[in-house]
């Protein structure tokens, strides 16, 4: 299964009939599944449901928008705190677009760097890959955004990429994450349970 968020409004892509009715919902060729994504956009509906092999669907859905790839970290600390970055009012993850011959895993850390001034960064393994769709000279764009798993112990001073809109670096532990996945994105908010659900784990 994905979760597509189209303006913070989740596409779902399953092939779980109990997920998506009995009458699971088919949309068929490109100027339906424009049509749905508007109504999605719009705030007309409160979620959309695709029913197929999820691959499928998101290969589909690819072929119809045209696809941004963006890379970014989930960056933690030894206190098992999470570094985030604070832009147009809601608190992010550092995370950019993929430059030209640059590997993912490169982008990943340039813009992490870049967005917040961090150092003695160690990169991590690949960790979950995010979907959103956004509109830019009118027309849609898919983004996916890539996580890799990071750390560091550095205590800063950050330097927030203040051209890039950013306006706050900060360090966030398990009190404060719970309370700002009210002032994040959709997708954001996903990332911060998984995160907390594998630190439960390990304690």
């Amino acid at each position: 299964m994905y979760k597509v968020f189209v303006n913070e409004m989740p596409l779902v892509l399953t092939d779980n009939p109990a997920f998506s009715g009995q009458n699971p919902p088919s949309v068929k060729g490109p100027k339906k599944l424009l049509k749905l994504i508007d109504r999605l956009y719009r705030h007309k509906m409160d979620c959309g449901v695709l029913y197929g092999s999820p691959d499928a669907l998101l290969e589909e859905l690819k072929k119809t928008i045209r696809v941004v790839q963006a890379a970014g970290g989930l960056v933690s600390n030894s206190e098992g705190k999470l570094l985030f970055i604070k832009r147009n009012d809601l608190w992010d993850l550092p995370k950019g677009k993929l430059e030209s011959k640059e590997t993912i895993e490169e982008c990943a850390f340039r813009e992490v760097v870049e967005e917040t001034g961090i150092k003695q960064l160690k990169m991590g393994p690949y960790t979950k890959t995010t979907y959103h769709i956004f509109r830019r000279s009118g027309e849609y764009r898919l983004k996916e955004v890539f996580w890799y798993h990071m750390t560091s112990d550095y205590k800063g001073p950050f330097e927030p990429q203040h051209k890039e809109g950013i306006t706050a670096v900060r360090w966030m532990g398990s009190k404060k994450l719970q309370k700002v996945q009210d002032k994040t994105y959709q997708n954001i908010r996903l990332l911060i349970i998984d995160y907390l659900a594998e630190r439960s784990t390990k304690v």
